[in-house]
This record gives structure tokens, C-alpha cells and sequence, in this order.
């Protein structure tokens, strides 16, 4: 989820502050503009109307509709913050319709370079990890932004889902990589 956009203009940004980093090294060392950049685009997958029904509905933050936010309000919000609207693919749905893999041929998406889950819900969690599965590599990013939802219950949310999906991907094992304030973790994916 991207909800109104902040988390993902601070990733963008970030990105472009590294890519800058290193294209001025690589002009340094003598290599070619175009070995220097590789083109990178930035998906923002949302519902853009909040969070789905289902069984977490009864707890008051995750009632049908919370966190919503149109696509026309997250566009203007990203806008502003810097991002340049010509790198970014919105892909509004909910992500068992959205996440598939026409969306996968449409957008030729082959590799995942970072990927950050912001759904806070198991039921939300487990279509994306899904559609990462065949996607992910050596070294991609995986980014729970709540993971420690629900008291940090491991039977709970993004932890729950993330466990399931290892499960029944053994061939991938997650390094955790760093963590944020009180509830984001980053793992890097690691091929058994």
C-alpha cells in the first residue's frame, strides 16, 4: 500500500540520491553513461480506496475503508514531495485482483530490485508475497513496514503471511537487513 504517498516519495528520493552516488563513481572509473544507468521504474500498488473487508475489519484501525486514499490525491501528494511522476506505474486494486500476472506481462516485471509491504493485514500480505515469488533475487529488498502489528505476534499480520510464504518457497531464506522505529524490518532475500 502507499496510502498518501510519503513513505514512497522517501524511497524514491533515496534512490535517487544513491543512483547519483554511484553514476558519479562510475564516471569517475571511465565507464559509459549507458552502462552507468539502467532505467528504474516505481510501482505503487494500492487499492486507493483503504483497506479491504475481512477478519481484522472488526478491530477499529482496520475497518473496510481505512487508509484510503484516491490515486489522483497519492499522485498530487508524490508530485510535490519531488518524485517524478514519468518513473512511477500506479496499479490501483486490491491485491488479490491487481496482483497477477497479466500485471506481470503488462509492465514486464522480471526482477524486484526493493519491495516494500505496507498492508499491515494477513489477508493483504499473502497475494503480495505471491506475486513477488517468481520475481525476487538474489539481494532484493523486502521491506515489512508493520511488521511487529498485532504486539509482534509471529500468528498475527506480515509476520504470519511472510512465515507461510517461506514455507512453501524453501529455496528462498530472508537476512534480516535493518530495522526502522518501532515496526519496520528489511530483509534481504537470500537463495538457499
Amino acid at each position: 500500500g502507499v496510502y498518501r504517498g510519503e513513505s514512497f516519495a522517501t524511497a524514491y528520493r533515496a534512490n535517487c540520491f544513491e543512483r547519483g552516488r554511484r553514476a558519479a563513481f562510475l564516471k569517475e572509473a571511465g565507464e559509459s553513461r549507458q552502462q552507468q544507468q539502467t532505467p528504474m521504474r516505481f510501482f505503487a500498488f494500492d487499492s486507493f480506496s483503504g483497506l479491504p473487508e475481512g477478519p481484522a475489519a472488526r478491530q477499529q484501525d482496520y475497518s473496510p475503508g481505512a487508509y484510503a486514499c484516491s490515486q489522483d490525491k497519492f499522485t498530487r501528494n508524490i508530485a510535490k514531495l519531488g518524485v517524478n511522476l514519468k518513473d512511477v506505474v500506479a496499479v490501483p486494486g486490491f491485491y488479490d485482483k491487481s496482483l497477477n500476472c497479466e500485471t506481470k506481462e503488462k509492465y514486464k516485471l522480471q526482477r524486484a530490485a526493493i519491495v516494500m509491504i505496507d498492508c499491515d493485514l494477513y489477508e493483504s500480505t499473502v497475494p503480495v508475497l505471491e506475486f513477488l515469488t517468481d520475481i525476487v533475487v538474489q539481494g532484493t529488498i523486502i521491506i515489512f513496514h508493520d511488521w511487529f502489528r498485532f504486539q509482534g505476534s509471529p500468528k498475527c499480520g506480515e509476520q504470519r503471511a511472510c512465515r507461510e510464504w517461506l514455507e512453501r518457497n524453501p529455496q528462498f531464506e530472508l537476512v534480516e537487513f535493518w530495522r526502522e522505529g518501532p515496526q519496520t524490518v528489511a530483509f534481504l532475500v537470500n537463495f538457499k
